[in-house]
């Protein structure tokens, strides 16, 4: 399935300010459900690598009005909370959220605070391998498969049980990690969960096709298709929902006929 981005930030790398407005904001998820997303992911603070921390409660008080009223607008449409903070989370939870997006996955003195918060309101939860800071050596997809061993780990200690596996494209990673993940997600099924994939519009895709938005939305249908050809993902994270729902339909079709001989 797609779920389609909403950024209702001032400063998001790709569409920042767009959507500061109510009406922009559930214009946009409207499209987005239109052209096939199953799920809205709405964030309020940008997750690029030089971005200034939004405290609390300047990410809320963007976030909730636009979760309220996307929510009014699509009652029956699924929406994630993309934030890493607990309080935050648990606020749009309160008010309407269904699914926690978190790119931290933090840890502290052996709890994971976020878990927790998916535990006690049985929802699911996007753990995310966020490599930022981390230095690796060796066998790189070793390392890596370990440290989402490890995020898994921390959410299950809390409880939490719907747990879907973002693998953390583009988060510390170089432009050639990215792209043996991308190759290598379907041996991440050995968890036994959902596995989400978010390469959409990612700079590792910028050495390949150049900077602009468009041909990164050409790219991350690319990935798509192949990654959906594969069975290798369940859920793709994307901003242009259009091109991306094309591809999936593109490679579901071709495999199933390649499935038939």
């Amino acid at each position: 399935m797609l779920m389609g981005v909403l950024n209702v930030s001032r400063d998001s790398f790709s569409d920042g300010g767009k959507y500061l407005d109510d009406s922009a904001a559930v214009g946009q998820a409207l499209r987005m459900v239109s052209e096939g997303a199953a799920i809205v992911d709405i964030g309020a603070e940008s997750t690029r690598p030089d971005c200034k921390p939004l405290p609390a409660d300047e990410e809320l008080r963007l976030l909730l009005p636009k979760l309220a009223a996307v929510r009014n607008a699509l009652p029956d449409v699924a929406i994630s909370v993309d934030t890493y903070k607990p309080e935050v989370a648990r606020a749009a939870l309160e008010n309407g959220a269904d699914i926690i997006n978190d790119v931290l996955v933090r840890v502290v003195d052996g709890r994971c605070p976020m878990a927790a918060l998916a535990a006690e309101f049985d929802c699911p939860i996007v753990a995310t391998h966020n490599s930022r800071g981390a230095e690796f050596s060796g066998d790189f997809f070793g390392a890596f498969v370990r440290g989402v061993a490890e995020v898994v780990a921390a959410v299950e200690r809390e409880g939490a049980e719907k747990i879907i596996i973002d693998p953390g494209f583009g988060f510390g990673k170089t432009p050639e990690q990215n792209f043996e993940i991308a190759a290598r997600l379907g041996e991440l099924r050995m968890f036994g969960y959902k596995i989400l994939l978010g390469v959409s519009r990612k700079s590792s895709l910028a050495g390949l096709v150049g900077a602009g938005m468009d041909a990164r939305d050409d790219a991350t249908a690319a990935i798509t298709a192949i990654s959906a050809a594969s069975n290798s993902a369940d859920i793709y994270r994307v901003h242009d929902v259009a091109k991306n729902a094309a591809a999936l339909k593109t490679a579901m079709e071709i495999s199933k006929w390649t499935k038939l001989k």
